[in-house]
């Protein structure tokens, strides 16, 4: 399992579904650092670039049955909220979202075709659905919240649908690769739960 931040998001439930059905799973994630062969803006204590060449080395070489790859795919194709961007040839933050799209689909591709060429299967865990404004949560948020679960509609969260329909159009090339879309399951008939007994999901 490789990609950004959203691995930390969702490898708990990989590794044990993984695990009860026969497989070892290795998570592999930096921040910010999106699993493609493109680079992204800000710093980090790992160059970015090289991580994601030794990563796909690695998955060649090791030739695991499945890899499962999850990115923050909305924070790069949105440059204008200010989070991070996928850099050009140049090293310069491509800061148009179309151009950003554009890119992401071309390195999602090469990425995938460079996998099933090796017979690897993949599994696109796409972007887990983002409550609109979210921020850091303090100690005191948390005892707010101790007890409460919290419910919002569907439309209140940030998703971006453009880009999930492009991502199903690129998998659709390739039959060993599939989707995993969680809005299917954190936000069943247009409800996302947000906070379950305390505990923010």
């Amino acid at each position: 399992m490789v990609g950004d931040s959203q691995v930390y998001g969702n490898a708990d439930g990989v590794i044990t579904v993984g695990n009860a059905i026969g497989y070892d799973v290795i998570a592999n994630s930096v921040n910010g650092c999106p699993f493609l062969d493109l680079p992204s803006s800000g710093e980090g204590l790992i160059d970015c670039r090289s991580w994601q060449n030794q990563t796909m080395d690695f998955i060649l070489k090791a030739k695991p049955d499945v890899v499962v790859i999850a990115n923050r795919t909305n924070g790069y194709n949105n440059p204008g909220t200010g989070w991070r961007a996928f850099l050009n040839s140049s090293g310069s933050p491509i800061l148009l979202r179309e151009a950003a799209i554009t890119a992401y689909e071309d390195s999602l591709e090469r990425v995938l075709a460079k996998l099933a060429l090796s017979q690897i299967s993949v599994v696109l865990f796409q972007n887990i659905p983002e409550p609109k404004g979210a921020g850091s949560y303090s100690m005191l948020t948390d005892w707010i919240n101790r007890d409460r679960t919290v419910q919002v509609p569907l439309e209140s969260m940030s998703i971006d649908y453009e880009v999930a329909a492009r991502e199903e159009l690129i998998v659709q090339k390739y039959s060993s690769a599939k989707i995993l879309n969680p809005i299917q399951v954190l936000c069943p008939n247009g409800t996302c739960l947000l906070i379950e007994n305390g505990t923010e999901l």
